[in-house]
């Protein structure tokens, strides 16, 4: 993180102190680096250490401004070993180190574009979106994306797996305006099919939600019909619930349960329940 600056007492002088000792020994790591790669020997260990010291080390912005230029690459023109890369692989010199430094500087698209271009590994990139706060990550997202398809070589195995798994979050009018137009269909088509993919799948959940809520419409209407469709058969016999009497040609009132009242009777009882 980076410190706040300002403030005075013995806790502030600590804590300058530290943030100072840090700097100076990141320095030094770096210098070392830089002759270990220039004479071919072996940087894991030194690289290892200026990582660790990094993810805890205090710096505030200019210090963090000073070390990312102290760890810049060597000259493009330098051999494989001179810019610390095994194998003969171009452009790899202490990634971790300077993602570090400008995450902290709030440089999120240097960051991933420089996982992208010289870290090597695609899934370090997304690993790098996820651990964002949720209130960035679909704009970093987009950014990745525009760094798989807009760069050369295109990554566009890369872009697929990103759709796939997070286009649900992305605007497809957004995802085609990143569609380079003079990639070739070839290349374009899985990009294409990842979001016509999750479109389907979008299109699909939306159906079904439709059908669920035209089956639940269906059935309250076949309950509302069997309720009306019910009769109430009245015979001789038939006698009011509340006072005993036949029903016989008197207005009549009928419940669900098959009891049935005079129309009087029923107003009757329910005033003498409502004095109860």
């Amino acid at each position: 993180p980076l410190s706040a600056g300002g403030g005075e007492g013995a806790g502030e002088e600590s804590a300058s102190a530290r943030s100072t000792a840090a700097c100076l020994l990141a320095e030094a790591y770096a210098s070392r680096l830089k002759e270990a790669a220039a004479a071919g020997g072996e940087q894991g260990a030194l690289e290892r250490r200026l990582n660790e010291l990094l993810s805890g080390a205090v710096l505030s912005r200019a210090q963090a401004e000073q070390l990312l230029q102290l760890l810049a690459p060597p000259p493009a023109g330098g051999t494989a070993a001179a810019r610390g890369c095994k194998g003969g692989v171009g452009g790899c010199w202490l990634v971790p180190a300077r993602v570090s430094l400008l995450s902290r500087l709030e440089r999120q698209g240097e960051a991933l574009a420089l996982l992208v271009r010289e870290g090597g590994d695609p899934e370090a990139a997304r690993r790098y979106c996820d651990a964002q706060p949720e209130g960035q990550r679909a704009e970093l997202r987009l950014c990745l994306l525009d760094l798989y398809l807009g760069g050369e070589p295109r990554r566009v195995e890369a872009a697929v797996a990103l759709l796939r798994d997070y286009g649900a979050a992305v605007a497809p009018e957004a995802v085609l305006a990143r569609m380079p137009p003079d990639a070739p269909i070839s290349q374009l088509a899985p990009v294409a099919e990842a979001l016509l993919g999750r479109s389907s799948q979008r299109r699909r959940e939306a159906q079904m939600l439709r059908a669920m809520e035209k089956a639940r419409s269906v059935q309250l209407h076949a309950t509302m019909l069997s309720r009306r469709a019910g009769r109430t058969v009245i015979t001789p016999e038939t006698l009011c619930s509340v006072c005993s009497s036949r029903i016989g040609t008197a207005d009549f009132a009928a419940a669900p349960g098959g009891e049935v009242w005079h129309v009087a009777c029923a107003g009757h009882a329910a005033a003498d329940i409502r004095r109860a």
